[in-house]
C-alpha cells in the first residue's frame, strides 16, 4: 500500500543551554553519538509514517462512507470530494492513484464479505434442513412447494431461514428432497431383497417344495408374519406382489427341472431300446452266419 505524503525524518540540531548559548558537547564515544542520531531519525520517520497511515485510513473511510464503487471514475467523483478534508489532506499528485488503489481494495473486500455472508447463510440453511429431516418434516411431502410450506411453518422465525436467499432455499430443499427420495428408494429395495431371501430360505425353498405344491400367500403369512424381514415390507400389496413373482419363478424352475429330468429318463430309455435292438440284430446275424456255414446242421 502506498502511503500518502510519506516524509523522511531529520536529525535534530545542537541543543541550546540555559543561557541561550550552545551547550557544550558532552564527552562521548563516536558510536554513542551515532546511535543517538539514529534513534532521533527513527522517531521522526516513524511519526511521519504514522501520519501517512492515518491519512490513508481516513481516505479509505471517506470512500467507503460515500459509497464509491470499484469501477467509478476518479474524474466523476473529484468535484464531490474536494470539500472533504480527508481528501484534501492527500497531496494533489497522489490523489488519483490513491483513489484507484483504494476502490480496488474496497471492491475486493466487499466481494469477499458478500461471499462469506452467502457461504454462512448456505451452511446455516443446510443445518436447518438437517434438523427438519430429523423432525420428519419431509415424510409424506409430495413436492417442493409442499416442503417449503412445511419449512415456513416451522422455521419462519429462524435466523438460518431468513439469511438464506429464496432461490438458494428452493435449490437446497430440492436437493434435500431428492436425497430423501433416494434414501427411501434404497431402503425399499433392500427390504424387497430381504423379503425374497426370507421366502427362498423358508416356504419357497427348493427343498421344501420338492414334489409338493407351492404354498399360498395366506399360508406363508401365517408362518412368517412375525419375522422382521416380513414386516420390513410395510405394504401388504407389495408383499403379495413379491410373493406371487417368486412363487411363479419357483414353479417355472421346478417345471423346467421336471422336464429336464423327464428328458433324461426318455434318453436313457431310448438308449436301452437301441442297445437291446443292437443285441438282437447281433444275435440274428450270428444265427444267419451259422446257417450259411453249416446248412445241414
Amino acid at each position: 500500500v502506498v502511503l500518502p505524503g510519506e516524509a523522511k525524518g531529520n536529525a535534530d540540531g545542537p541543543q541550546e543551554g540555559a543561557a541561550g548559548g550552545v551547550a557544550p558537547a558532552q564527552p562521548s564515544s563516536s558510536s554513542s553519538s551515532s546511535e543517538s542520531e539514529d534513534e532521533d531519525g527513527g522517531d521522526a520517520g516513524s511519526t511521519a509514517k504514522d501520519k501517512a497511515l492515518t491519512k490513508l485510513q481516513r481516505f479509505s473511510e471517506m470512500l467507503e462512507q460515500r459509497g464509491v464503487k470499484p469501477f467509478d471514475r476518479y474524474e466523476s467523483w473529484l468535484p464531490r470530494l474536494l470539500g472533504d478534508a480527508r481528501f484534501t489532506a492527500v497531496p494533489v499528485a497522489e490523489r488519483k492513484a490513491l483513489f484507484q488503489q483504494e476502490i480496488k481494495r474496497l471492491g475486493s473486500g466487499r466481494r469477499k464479505a458478500v461471499a462469506a455472508t452467502k457461504r454462512q447463510g448456505l451452511e446455516g440453511f443446510a443445518e436447518l434442513l438437517t434438523d427438519a429431516q430429523g423432525q420428519g418434516l419431509f415424510c409424506g411431502v409430495r413436492d417442493l412447494e409442499e416442503a417449503l410450506a412445511e419449512l415456513t411453518k416451522s422455521f419462519a422465525q429462524d435466523e438460518r431461514w431468513r439469511k438464506a436467499a429464496p432461490n438458494d432455499r428452493r435449490r437446497l430443499v430440492t436437493a434435500a428432497l431428492q436425497e430423501e427420495a433416494k434414501k427411501r428408494s434404497d431402503h425399499a429395495d433392500q427390504a424387497d431383497r430381504d423379503f425374497r431371501a426370507l421366502l427362498q430360505e423358508t416356504v419357497l425353498s427348493p427343498s421344501s417344495n420338492a414334489g409338493a405344491e407351492t404354498p399360498t400367500f395366506g399360508e406363508a403369512r401365517s408362518t412368517l408374519r412375525h419375522e422382521p424381514r416380513w414386516k420390513a415390507v410395510e405394504s401388504m400389496a407389495r408383499r403379495q406382489e413379491l410373493f406371487a413373482a417368486l412363487a411363479s419363478e419357483v414353479s417355472r424352475q421346478w417345471m423346467a427341472q421336471k422336464r429336464l429330468q423327464a428328458d433324461d429318463e426318455d434318453e436313457l430309455l431310448e438308449r436301452r431300446k437301441r442297445s437291446r435292438r443292437s443285441e438282437a440284430e447281433t444275435e440274428f446275424r450270428e444265427l444267419l452266419e451259422g446257417q450259411i456255414k453249416f446248412p445241414l446242421e
